[in-house]
């Protein structure tokens, strides 16, 4: 097993999310249609459906949205949040777009990882048991309960966080927009991904692999989760704990 091997499925975990989601909307949408009569008018009121993306993360009281700093002026989260926001009169065409993402070319424009790497990592995480092939719509799946026992249990020995420098850089771990609400921490030093579009300033810790601060400026998913794992790589007993209640939410596990 390679780091990008965590990475690829981590990115195939986001892309499944969303496409639940838009199949979800589209269900929605379309009893709504065939029912007009209905409206759902009482139930509108304290109706959470279930594919709001932040609905869960926004329980553990936190803002989600915030994950996309301004000052860095970062771009790509909303422009992703458009596939399966436009108008479902164009319902496959957008399902399509989605699931195009599967693809190796589709997963290496995402996550920066080279195509011919994209294809022996999921050959990888196949022979691992990590990722399947759907016999239905012949997409690759991952096993989020193998993944997510192998990351709280095993990543932070298979792949130890490595902490250098400072500089400019994403911030990830206790300084990531998915925890940072919640651990204080002494000082004013941070953990960032280096990267020199980053507009903050802390230590260095070296990034589950090379394309990690290219692959979360496309998906606000993908940031949170592997912000998660480096709390896990590198948090005490207390930390450790509360990266894993959130991993397991942000999973949908």
């Amino acid at each position: 097993m390679k780091s990008q091997d965590i990475l690829l499925a981590l990115k195939l975990i986001c892309i499944e999310q969303v496409e639940k989601e838009y199949i979800k909307k589209k269900e929605l949408s379309d009893f709504i249609d065939e029912n007009p009569e209905t409206l759902l008018i009482e139930q509108t009121d304290n109706f959470q459906p279930d594919y709001e993306s932040d609905e869960k993360w926004d329980e553990l009281e936190f803002n989600s949205e915030s994950i996309a700093h301004q000052e860095t002026k970062w771009k790509g989260w909303s422009e992703n949040k458009k596939i399966y926001d436009e108008n479902l009169k164009d319902d496959s065409e957008s399902l399509k777009k989605i699931q195009s993402q599967y693809s190796v070319r589709g997963l290496s424009s995402l996550t920066g990882i080279s195509k011919s790497e994209v294809g022996k990592s999921l050959k990888r995480n196949i022979n691992a048991g990590i990722t399947r092939i759907d016999r239905q719509n012949k997409l690759p799946r991952v096993n989020k309960s193998i993944i997510y026992n192998f990351i709280i249990h095993g990543l932070k020995l298979v792949f130890p966080a490595s902490i250098s420098l400072m500089t400019r850089g994403i911030p990830t771990s206790f300084a990531s927009p998915a925890l940072q609400a919640h651990v204080k921490t002494a000082g004013n030093l941070i953990f960032v991904w280096p990267d020199p579009e980053g507009s903050e300033m802390g230590q260095s810790i070296e990034p589950l692999y090379s394309t990690v601060p290219f692959a979360v400026r496309q998906d606000r998913r993908l940031y949170e989760l592997l912000a998660l794992i480096d709390a896990i790589r590198l948090g005490n007993a207390r930390e450790t704990k509360l990266a894993i209640s959130q991993l397991k939410i942000g999973l949908n596990y």
